[in-house]
């Protein structure tokens, strides 16, 4: 655990798994063509009848989807990461109050 080329080669590696897979779906994919469906179904005949119009707008909707779970998801990591872990020794929260509720007037949830 001291290597410090070992630990750059770790971090270095972490792609990777996503790297192979995704060559592997390329090979796979362009090794079967002319067939979207081997020996039954030629690529040709499975063309889609989406236009370029419906594709983009499909496309930048997921896009925007996915960028704004991304935003929520960043906001709540950093969020609770500025919070820190709970108290040593305590078992408490720093938002908790004695009675181990992290509500301002010490009742219950509502």
């Amino acid at each position: 655990y001291r290597s410090r080329w070992l630990m750059h080669l770790a971090l270095w590696s972490i792609p990777l798994p996503w790297i192979a897979a995704e060559l592997g779906w390329i090979v796979a994919e362009y090794g079967r063509q002319p067939w979207a469906i081997s020996e039954v179904l030629p690529t040709h005949l499975a063309v889609s009848s989406v236009s370029t119009g419906q594709l983009c707008f499909s496309l930048a909707g997921f896009v925007l989807f996915y960028t704004a779970l991304l935003i929520v998801e960043l906001y709540l990591i950093f969020k609770y990461a500025r919070a820190g872990p709970s108290s040593l020794g305590t078992g408490r929260y720093q938002d908790e109050t004695a009675a181990g509720t992290p509500y301002k007037d010490g009742g219950a949830a509502p």
